[in-house]
């Protein structure tokens, strides 16, 4: 069990500094735009970046006392659960790993064929579901932990960009605050190193790529066809 306390309390500790470095990203952004005097627009994004490291000051604090309440015991039972469901997950899997050698030998009868046919989809629906879950919890932890990342640049532009465009940072696609353009395509900037910009444009019908350096032309590279989806524009990444 001290194992388990050590292990959430680093757990703790990473999502406290991580809230931390956000809040200090933020104050940076900041000094960076007050000399530009009192203008509204620098007025709204210090009343939004106050408003987000306020938020950010409840969570450090409700975090720390997690931590408090952890290292007094109090948070033992949460952590039995936790460890309780560990060793049943675990079973589950030594179950599957024997089930699926089982499944390799030839069966004798044509019943207990269908009979292990039937587990199989069954044991696959459920592995798959929860995969899936993971991939979901992990996608989404990996963009909580590049979020506070993202350049104060990306940030001030994305509050002058329509809803069509944007940036992609490390994989996260950060969409623009002002209402999409209609019957625009989707376009998203993606900086490479070395001063390359790749620019990303979707269609209804066709994607596009095009790549631009530094003050150069932007140069078409690529397309391909796609089928026509449905997509939401009007809903902000950050």
């Amino acid at each position: 069990m001290e194992f388990k306390r050590n292990e959430y309390k680093k757990q703790i500790l990473s999502e406290i500094e991580r809230f931390e470095n956000s809040i200090k990203a933020d104050e940076q952004m900041l000094e960076g735009i007050k000399d530009q005097g009192t203008t509204p627009y620098v007025l709204s994004q210090i009343n939004k970046v106050e408003e987000r490291n306020n938020a950010r000051l409840i969570e450090i604090d409700t975090l720390t006392n997690r931590k408090i309440e952890l290292e007094k015991g109090n948070l033992d039972d949460e952590l039995y659960k936790i460890v309780r469901q560990e060793n049943i997950d675990r079973d589950e899997h030594n179950k599957a790993v024997i089930q699926k050698r089982l499944d390799n030998k030839e069966l004798k009868a044509e019943k207990a064929k269908i009979s292990q046919d039937f587990y199989k989809q069954n044991l696959k629906a459920d592995r798959e579901t929860r995969w899936s879950k993971k991939d979901m919890q992990r996608a989404y932890n990996y963009y909580l932990k590049n979020l506070s990342y993202i350049p104060p640049y990306i940030i001030r532009n994305l509050e002058e960009m329509p809803n069509n465009k944007g940036y992609i940072f490390r994989g996260i696609y950060c969409y623009g605050s002002l209402p999409s353009e209609k019957n625009k395509p989707v376009t998203m900037f993606e900086r490479q190193r070395g001063g390359l910009l790749i620019i990303h444009e979707w269609t209804d019908h066709e994607y596009k790529i095009y790549h631009k350096k530094d003050r150069d032309r932007k140069v078409f590279k690529s397309s391909e066809p796609r089928k026509k989806i449905n997509i939401n524009l009007d809903s902000n990444i950050i």
